[in-house]
């Protein structure tokens, strides 16, 4: 063969070819995930982000706990407040109930002078 009398560099590569191909691509791979992309700390930071993740969502999931927890007495204990701030806030008027509406104000010793109140009945008729 014309080949196997090649001498120097050029010979030895045609000889190992295979063996060469095989070098580069591990050299090529070894640069790419060592050097370049930090191999084996990526792997290291990345559970750290993930592991700060997972610790934000607990917390997070505690304070969500918290918060419905004190929504629920909220609502168990103030009812009251709420349906008085509701009535005097919007006015609401429970079924059976009869709303006076006062459109004038009396004030001081004008006692001749008579507020218009209008019953407004909120039973259903």
């Amino acid at each position: 063969m014309a080949f196997e009398s090649q001498q120097g560099i050029i010979g030895f590569i045609i000889k190992y070819k295979f063996t060469f191909v095989f070098a580069v691509i591990f050299i090529a791979l070894f640069r790419q995930n060592i050097w370049i992309n930090d191999f084996p700390m990526v792997i290291h930071d990345r559970q750290n982000t993930i592991d700060n993740i997972i610790a934000d969502n607990g917390r997070i999931q505690k304070e969500n706990q918290v918060l419905s927890q004190q929504i629920n007495n909220y609502l168990d204990d103030d009812l009251i407040l709420i349906e008085s701030r509701a009535r005097y806030k919007y006015g609401l008027v429970k079924d059976g109930e009869t709303y006076y509406q006062i459109n004038a104000i009396v004030e001081g010793d004008k006692s001749h002078e008579v507020s218009i109140i209008k019953p407004i009945n909120t039973e259903p008729e």
